[in-house]
């Protein structure tokens, strides 16, 4: 018996614990729904959730979430507790938004919301026909454009695709044109720095008072303000950038130190270009999670896909997140990623089907990846574990990472049915955290340790035998 179970110890049957891979949610409820309960009649996209899970954000051209839709995608604040939506994209005098709001941020008190529009009736005096930055202040009901100079007038190009929001409401990022600071050059993407308790509005691609000599954009900024990370073309932010491509950068706001995330183990810089998703920061600076094709962050990277990686700033090491619990990298592309404050907790999307084991819906799925125990679980799963039958997308987790949202265009993992097949926002208590009720369901042996398994059960009935 004792050479039983060192043969079990040997194939790691009696000595491994299994790992969770697949964490069923036994709280998983869609949020983009009217003040009736009735779900959205178009896609909602894009959530942004309050640390206590009682608000979201999304967008959403649906045209039955709130009274008076103007035919343009907006942006919602679903109220959990009171059961009720407000379409945040007002124009004035109550009247629909004339343009697309997109991207939404929010703080973790649920308080202030920010997004992008390229509505011009949103706010007095918006004449540039660009797209602007604003905030909405859940508390006084009002709207501001925070995309504008130090001045308080207006730049004259586009704000781009998002905005990122610092935990107290206070300091936004966002890029713009030249016109917005000082120095800048007109014809060139940057990043900002807005401070709505000042008004100040700051150049942050630069490096000792000289604008990025190329387009920098998706900026993010971490909670306390103090670090904001951004991708850009620019060679002139750090010293030693000679590869030519774009770059992933961390600014430290109150240094003014720019320092280069995108790099090798060894701290050589790279040569594949980053990628277009917006890199994000947490843990106060030190972890820095980002898309990236590029073999040379991970020395065994030989899928040839977008993965995403943290890069720890404190030691300059490089993990993958987008792999089996095993270690095995994704058969596909990830994205759409979302970090907790602490940088424990990384959610995602991704087109792999070799990330979890038993995946085979053929379909893009929902994941969380837990830094401290190294595991990745997909999520979008019904109570009964069945594999979602439509598409995930775009995921956020609360800043204490309890909560997890993500879009989805599947009918058959909520209680509630989605049967528009629209993709509607879900949000799930995070089952690695405690008061959760969902639960994680371990990965069975393979079929081979099955075999094995089998042979060695006999192999001990006949040393019982003799």
């Amino acid at each position: 018996m004792k050479k039983l179970v060192i043969a079990l110890m040997a194939l790691g049957i009696c000595s491994r614990p299994s790992v969770a891979q697949d964490l069923i949610p036994n709280d998983l409820d869609i949020v983009s729904l009217n003040d009736a309960g009735d779900i959205a009649d178009n896609h909602a996209d894009n959530p942004a959730i309050s640390d206590n899970g009682r608000f979201i954000a999304f967008q959403s051209a649906a045209t039955n979430l709130a009274a008076g839709h103007g035919g343009f995608t907006d942006i919602y604040l679903r109220d959990r507790q009171n059961n009720s939506t407000i379409r945040i994209s007002q124009g004035l005098a109550n009247s629909p938004s004339n343009g697309d709001s997109t991207r939404p941020a929010i703080t973790p008190d649920g308080r202030f919301i920010a997004f992008t529009s390229l509505a011009s009736n949103l706010v007095a005096s918006d004449s540039n026909a660009s797209k602007d930055a604003f905030v909405y202040d859940r508390i006084n009901n009002s709207l501001v454009r925070v995309s504008v100079r130090s001045d308080g007038n207006e730049g004259s190009q586009d704000t781009g695709d998002q905005v990122s929001i610092s935990d107290d409401g206070q300091l936004l990022t966002f890029i713009g044109g030249g016109d917005l600071a000082t120095p800048a050059a007109a014809n060139n993407e940057h990043v900002y720095l807005h401070n709505r308790s000042t008004g100040q509005t700051t150049l942050v691609s630069q490096a000792s008072g000289t604008e990025g000599n190329g387009a920098s954009r998706r900026p993010y900024i971490e909670g306390s303000g103090n670090h904001i990370i951004f991708i850009s073309e620019a060679s002139n932010l750090v010293a030693g950038d000679s590869n030519g491509i774009g770059d992933i950068f961390s600014c430290e706001v109150s240094s003014g130190t720019m320092s280069r995330v995108s790099l090798t183990v060894g701290g050589s810089e790279i040569t594949d270009l980053a990628s277009n998703f917006r890199p994000i920061i947490a843990a106060n600076g030190r972890i820095s999670a980002m898309i990236h094709p590029s073999s040379q962050m991970l020395p065994s990277d030989s899928n040839g896909r977008r993965d995403i990686i943290i890069h720890d700033n404190s030691n300059g090491q490089n993990t993958a997140v987008s792999q089996h619990s095993n270690g095995s990298l994704g058969n596909h592309n990830s994205a759409g990623s979302a970090i907790s404050e602490d940088g424990r907790f990384i959610s995602f999307w991704s087109d792999a089907s070799n990330l979890v084991d038993n995946d085979t819906n053929a379909s893009r799925d929902a994941f969380l990846y837990d830094r401290e125990n190294q595991n990745t679980f997909r999520i979008n799963l019904s109570s009964s574990g069945q594999e979602a039958d439509g598409t995930s997308s775009q995921t956020d987790i609360s800043g204490n990472g309890q909560f997890i949202a993500f879009g989805s265009a599947a009918s058959n993992i909520t209680p509630t049915a989605n049967p528009s097949g629209q993709r509607q926002i879900l949000l799930m208590r995070n089952p690695m955290m405690a008061g959760s009720s969902s639960h994680a369901v371990p990965s069975l042996p393979t079929p081979m340790q099955f075999i094995l398994f089998g042979a060695l059960l006999g192999l001990a009935a006949r040393f019982r035998a003799k």
